[in-house]
């Protein structure tokens, strides 16, 4: 039994020695390596203090009695101030204060009253260093002292003090606020050495102290600024450690294959540590050199942000490839466009067919030329065009039939109500609704108009794999532009506006079509702009459709539907009081049509009908000159050239007619007015007719 309880004992012991031994390991550096510094000679002892700091001489002093007694002696002050000058741009030690406090003072970081750690900057008017609780106990509000001083000071101010002072955070009446403040044993000290005076003897110290204080103020100032400095250095130095750390973590990236994304991320044309989105990663911005170990600890920490850099990266280059083969596809197309003449369906539309689809979504590493398209549309492009003008013709007889009832007999687009539209997509001039609809389309021009979507538009452009996305919005996303659809027009207010036209006629405006307006004519007259007795507008139906946008001056969106919900007409019809004035109207009415013919002509965009060479030509006698020498043909007719109008051709012919006194006073008349007169758009009738 005792065996056993010596076993138990030797085990114990051997135990406890091992866990001894085990916990000293764990200590770094050699311990007790300096134990025998204390009694080595003096000349040894003085020459290791010549590579000290001062936190190293002040942390030596406290290391045994010693020390202590040979680092605080004034013998000592030498080897304190040699370690100082080892600082630079530190201020030099103040003549009140010793080599040892002012070192304790600069890189102690203890509460000197509560020994707190970790208090970052000193109170330095005050040369002492407090915790938050400390300074509050050991701070006088200046105001309370100056007014126990016998001082009246209500601001800062009116003249020096004479003790140093302090704006301060801390507990004051109370309360906790910045306030200015003295320190407590300096004031202390002060009250009680002018409690013996006499009043001169006072004011001779306060001056005094007030000289003093100002010697402290300047050496303070000296203090915070090479804090400051000091701080913007290592500042400096750790983003130069975290800069190469940065280097060092991109070219192991590099190495490893992950060069393009790296350089994806960054915007710039160089990867920057200053604009690197991994350079804001923690692990990547910690100030230490990398080594082999730490960085398999940065690598799988960014490489979520590398694989979603990876995926974006790829993303945009399909989507390049994509956009160059839609621009080849729109090349094709333009080449197509003379034969058409021009009404053809655009890029959006034709990419969604299957021969185009099948190119476009082809792999990236395969090569897509403008032959192949042209070899892919030609033989089914014909069908594909006439296919797409019935959709698109039978979307607007659609669109037609929701804004009035129709009997199915009736062809909505050879009605006159469905003659004009008006856009809303961002090809055209300005969102706002003035000048949006200045120039009402009819069928050909919404066929042909370039359409740009709106922003809200739905389209796709989040996935790189196009088996898993709606191809055609895909497509709408990649190029910002949408196949033709009837949700960029804009058709009830013309609508309303040609039935009042076609109702003041005595028609059913559900029966009666474009050509028969025409035949009809009608013609009139604006109540907006009419002014009795100095001139009138008249036109004929078409005209009146273009005209109710400029003749009003507020917004047209809003005043036309008010109009209309309350059956205000803009117009009243026309009818002449004589033959005379409907012959001078007829007759001024076909001088506007030769003129507009005549500007349509010069004004018209010309293209050749046997290629797209001479789409940059626009003027007439160019290609005709083009069809000479390109094509061998002497005596051009209609089947070799055609004009495209614009809009504003389209509405030449159909201006007001305006009607003026024959006595009328042309100085008093508008520019505009004298203006028609001078083209011939404007005849003088009896004053009655006005």
């Amino acid at each position: 039994m005792a065996k056993r309880k010596k076993t138990e004992a030797s085990t114990a012991a051997t135990t406890g020695t091992s866990r001894a031994t085990a916990s000293r390991r764990q200590v770094r550096g050699k311990r007790g390596g300096l134990q025998d510094l204390p009694n080595m000679p003096l000349d040894i002892i003085f020459e290791v203090f010549k590579h000290l700091q001062p936190l190293d001489l002040l942390n030596l002093a406290r290391t045994s009695k010693a020390f202590r007694r040979l680092l605080l002696s004034k013998s000592a002050a030498i080897h304190w101030k040699a370690a100082r000058k080892k600082i630079p741009g530190l201020p030099e030690c103040p003549n009140d204060m010793s080599e040892p406090a002012y070192a304790s003072l600069l890189f102690d970081t203890r509460c000197q009253s509560c020994l707190k750690a970790n208090i970052p900057e000193p109170l330095w008017m005050f040369r002492k260093r407090y915790c938050n609780d400390c300074r509050s106990a050991n701070t006088v509000n200046v105001f309370n002292g100056m007014r126990d001083l016998g001082l009246n000071r209500t601001y800062l101010g009116e003249g020096p003090l004479p003790l140093p002072h302090e704006l301060v955070f801390g507990l004051d009446d109370g309360r906790k606020r910045h306030f200015p403040a003295f320190h407590k044993a300096d004031f202390d000290a002060l009250i009680t050495k002018l409690a013996s005076m006499t009043a001169e003897e006072k004011e001779a110290c306060l001056n005094e102290m007030q000289e003093k204080t100002k010697v402290i103020e300047k050496h303070a100032i000296e203090c915070r600024h090479w804090v400051h400095r000091k701080k913007l250095n290592r500042q400096q130095e750790l983003n130069d450690v975290r800069e190469t750390r940065f280097e060092a973590i991109v070219q192991k990236l590099r190495e490893e294959g992950w060069g393009p994304e790296v350089e994806f991320m960054d915007d710039d044309d160089e990867v920057s540590f200053d604009s690197h989105p991994l350079a804001d990663v923690p692990i990547v911005r910690q100030p230490k050199p990398l080594t082999s170990r730490g960085w398999l600890k940065v690598f799988e920490g960014i490489l979520p942000l590398l694989q979603d850099a990876r995926r974006s990266r790829l993303k945009r280059e399909r989507r390049q490839v994509i956009r160059a083969r839609l621009e080849l596809l729109g090349k094709c197309v333009e080449k197509f466009g003379p034969e058409y003449r021009y009404i053809l369906p655009r890029v959006p539309d034709l990419a969604v067919t299957p021969a185009c689809e099948t190119l476009i979504r082809r792999p990236s590493d395969m090569e897509v030329t403008e032959d192949m398209f042209n070899s892919s549309l030609r033989p089914i492009l014909g069908p594909i065009v006439t296919q797409w003008e019935r959709n698109c013709k039978e979307q607007l007889a659609e669109y037609i039939r929701k804004t009035i009832q129709l009997s199915d007999e009736v062809d909505p687009l050879r009605l006159a109500i469905g003659t004009y539209f008006t856009c809303k997509c961002m090809m055209c001039p300005n969102t706002n609704f003035l000048k949006r609809i200045t120039w009402p389309h009819t069928i050909r021009s919404v066929l042909t108009h370039p359409y740009r979507m709106p922003l809200a538009y739905e389209r796709q452009t989040d996935d790189s794999n196009l088996d898993t996305v709606d191809f055609g919005k895909w497509i709408t996303g990649v190029l910002l532009d949408s196949p033709w659809s009837v949700k960029m027009l804009e058709h009830p207010w013309v609508s309303k506006l040609v039935a009042e036209l076609v109702e003041m006629c005595g028609m059913d405006p559900a029966s009666t079509t474009a050509d028969h307006m025409d035949d009809l004519h009608p013609r009139f007259t604006c109540k907006v702009c009419h002014m009795p007795g100095q001139y009138r507008r008249v036109m004929g139906w078409r005209a009146a459709v273009s005209h109710v946008m400029p003749c009003t001056k507020t917004n047209k969106e809003e005043m036309l539907r008010n109009r209309l919900a309350e059956k205000k007409h803009s117009y009243s019809l026309w009818r002449p009081g004589s033959t005379g004035t409907a012959d001078l109207v007829s007759a001024a009415e076909l001088h506007l049509q030769e003129q507009a013919s005549i500007r349509q002509k010069s004004s018209a965009i010309w293209h050749c009908s046997h290629c797209s060479e001479s789409t940059e030509l626009q003027v007439k006698s160019d290609v005709l000159n083009h069809l000479r020498v390109v094509h061998q043909v002497e005596s051009p007719g209609e089947d070799n050239l055609f004009a495209v109008p614009t809009p504003e051709d389209e509405w030449r012919p159909h201006h007001p007619i305006i009607l003026l006194p024959e006595d009328a006073d042309l100085d008093a008349l508008p520019q505009d007015v004298r203006q028609a007169l001078q083209e011939g758009t404007a005849v003088r009738v009896p004053v009655e007719e006005v």
